[in-house]
């Protein structure tokens, strides 16, 4: 697991995934919701994370995009 990574889950729908380190950009941004991201949780390895949606679906991603 990288602990230079950090994932928002926002209300727009979308993950925004940041290098600690480069706080300053988005490294990447997760689409697919239609609603709010409600919760958000890394896999063991730290290279996946999945998220929950208003919307009611549950989505996988990768975190390199």
């Amino acid at each position: 697991m990288e602990p230079i990574n950090l994932v928002i889950g926002c209300d727009d729908g979308n993950a925004y995934s940041f290098d600690m380190r480069k706080m300053d950009k988005v490294r990447c941004i997760h689409k697919d919701h239609i609603g709010a991201i409600m919760d958000l949780d890394f896999a063991p390895t730290g290279r996946e994370f999945v998220t929950g949606s208003y919307d009611k679906t549950i989505r996988l991603f990768d975190i390199d995009g």
